[in-house]
């Protein structure tokens, strides 16, 4: 069997719909909070644009299919983060395609484009939470090490965990 080949394209009107379907299947509980994050990325003039130094949000398809596989996301907040750090943002893998190294190729995609933007650090955060703890081991095996720890005030008995990698 041939390995899927994956392109990367900005997010869109025209595959909104389909990258909303992708993270409702990993984050259904914060649906609205990413439809506003991916709909705010569309419109330089929304006030979460006004915020940010940074703010873009990308598809990946299946080159043989079309269909979107994987979203993933860079951010700067410029009030809470130094203008050096790219955060990921809203990073997930449609839970049909997982185990297939999407979302590997699309992490690694992703910290690329924030390097080759000049930014110094790639930061996230992820939780404890069942659909985020199996990214766990892909993070650390792309050297984003763990920076700090915190109980999570919206999921008691959770916790936020930051990680960090350097791409100077």
């Amino acid at each position: 069997m041939s390995e899927v080949k994956i392109s990367f394209h900005p997010l869109s009107v025209q595959n909104l719909s389909a990258a909303l379907s992708v993270a409702s299947g990993v984050f259904p509980y914060n649906i609205r909070s990413i439809e506003a994050a991916y709909r705010d990325s569309l419109d330089p003039l929304s006030e979460r644009m006004k915020k940010r130094r940074l703010l873009a949000y990308f598809v990946a398809t299946n080159d043989m299919t079309g269909k979107v596989i994987a979203v993933t996301g860079l951010y700067n907040h410029l009030i809470d983060h130094s203008p050096d750090e790219a955060w990921l943002g809203w990073f997930c893998v449609d839970p049909t395609e997982r185990g297939k190294g999407f979302g590997r190729k699309t992490l690694e995609w992703t910290i690329e484009r924030a390097r080759d933007m000049g930014y110094k650090m790639f930061r996230l955060y992820t939780s404890t939470d069942s659909n985020e703890r199996e990214a766990q081991s892909l993070y650390e095996s792309e050297g984003l090490a763990i920076y700090k720890r915190e109980p999570s005030e919206e999921h008691p008995g959770e916790e936020i965990i930051y990680r960090e990698l350097s791409l100077a």
